[in-house]
């Protein structure tokens, strides 16, 4: 913000972001010395509100006998014979 007594302020001082969520708190402090602009002071939040994951696996249920049974039942170097690291993936 520029303002002189007397004076129409006008705006020439901007904060540009690509998240205006990210700018929670801005406040106008006063001038620096003899300048006619005024000092802008902000927060900035590097979190995103109202997203929190909790998510929690029990692998401790898994049927780990179960898994391992499948998993050797399975003819690797036939499933995997001719194809790419990608693809095997």
């Amino acid at each position: 913000m520029h303002f002189r007594i007397n004076q129409i302020p006008s705006c020439l001082d901007w904060i540009s972001t690509d998240d205006p969520n990210i700018l929670e708190e801005l406040i106008y402090e006063v001038p620096l010395g003899k300048s006619d602009h005024v000092c802008l002071k902000w927060q900035i939040s590097f979190r995103k509100p109202g997203i929190i994951d909790e998510s929690k696996y029990n692998y401790w249920k898994a049927d780990y006998a179960k898994i391992r049974e499948e998993l050797a039942s399975i003819t690797w170097q036939e499933e995997l014979e001719g194809k790419s690291v990608n693809n095997m993936w």
